[in-house]
């Protein structure tokens, strides 16, 4: 029991608890954060789906619109206005569906959020433009800076830390004690009170007396077992970081990976989308021709709504996936102004 480290160790567990603890909240921050921001990524999606649907409605229309003047005029066949009839009533079912999902994308956006949830308090428009990043990701240098910023593999160094404290607590229990108390002062005797009380205030005479305590328990086996036990644990916190940085490493494998993926998945959907736009006018023509029908206009009109929605998919992908980097990194709170005290 030598010295003040000892007496100080419940302290040092109760400063340890307290970092801990604060280490976990800045966990559930991260986390709270990033699936509201992921949260708003889907509702952005739910509406492009929406506008992009509806785009391909006007297109039908318009399809129709042409076809029905080309009717009446005896140029095209009647037979050929079912078909433009049939994708416009396919296109409103889908725009319900979509609107739909629009709906349920924002409830789930403001429960996440914390946000009213009430009768006039339901659907959200947000309408944000989507656009990508054209930085390059160091896999190497930023998985370095999760492994940095991980609030869980900072809670388990924490953790060693108290276990270190409480196994030399207990393992202190082994040493042997010994302990030496000395009492000295002055005494006063006499056959009289006041010549007694004299030599006691001019302190004539002192009387000293003193003690020696050794302690010592043989085997100890309790605290043997506790120090082994507390021992395992901290080993057992050695196997848990090792596991969290593979898990960490593996997130940002994977989010690195679908960044690179979604990256390049919008420049193929862009092109894709510039050939539809080529191939719709080509099939119009051939249409005006008499060498196509509306049939296959309408699948080219499908083929651009279909790699519109790949595209937006895609950067939709690529910016949750880079939430998930942020998340990794510890950007993410500060990125949106958010502090932990």
């Amino acid at each position: 029991g030598r010295g003040r480290a000892i007496y100080e160790a419940q302290e040092r567990r109760a400063t340890l608890s307290k970092d801990v603890a604060v280490l976990a909240k800045r966990a559930v921050a991260i986390s709270t954060t990033q699936a509201v921001v992921a949260a708003y990524w889907d509702l952005i999606l739910a509406e492009r789906q929406v506008g992009i649907t509806r785009a391909s409605l006007e297109l039908a229309k318009e399809r129709l619109r042409i076809t029905q003047i080309g009717s009446d005029g005896g140029k095209i066949p009647r037979s050929e206005l079912p078909a433009v009839q049939q994708i416009i009533a396919t296109r409103e079912e889908e725009i319900l569906s979509a609107e739909l999902g629009v709906l349920d994308r924002s409830i789930t956006l403001r429960r996440t959020a914390g946000l009213p949830i009430g009768k006039n308090e339901l659907a959200l428009r947000l309408g944000a433009d989507l656009v990508i990043g054209d930085q390059s990701f160091d896999l190497g240098q930023l998985t370095d800076r999760a492994f940095a910023a991980a609030p869980e593999l900072a809670q388990l160094a924490k953790q060693d830390q108290a276990g270190k404290v409480d196994i030399w607590v207990t393992e202190n229990g082994l040493l042997p004690r010994l302990d030496a108390a000395i009492q000295l002062g002055p005494t006063g005797q006499d056959a009289k009170f006041g010549t007694a009380l004299k030599n006691l205030v001019t302190a004539d005479s002192f009387t000293v007396s003193g003690q020696l305590t050794f302690e010592h328990s043989l085997g100890q086996e309790n605290v043997r077992g506790l120090a082994r036990e507390q021992r395992a644990n901290l080993r057992k916190l050695e196997v848990n970081a090792t596991d969290i940085k593979a898990q960490i490493a593996q997130t940002m494998a994977r989010a690195v990976a679908q960044l690179e993926l979604a990256k390049r998945r919008v420049a193929l959907s862009q092109r894709a989308i510039d050939l539809a736009n080529e191939n719709i006018k080509i099939e119009t023509d051939r249409f005006n021709l008499g060498k196509a029908t509306n049939f296959d206009v309408l699948n080219r009109q499908e083929e651009l709504r279909q790699s519109e929605l790949r595209k937006a998919q895609a950067m939709i992908d690529w910016h949750k996936a880079e939430v998930v980097v942020q998340a990794l990194t510890g950007d993410l709170l500060p990125g949106y102004g958010l502090t932990i005290d």
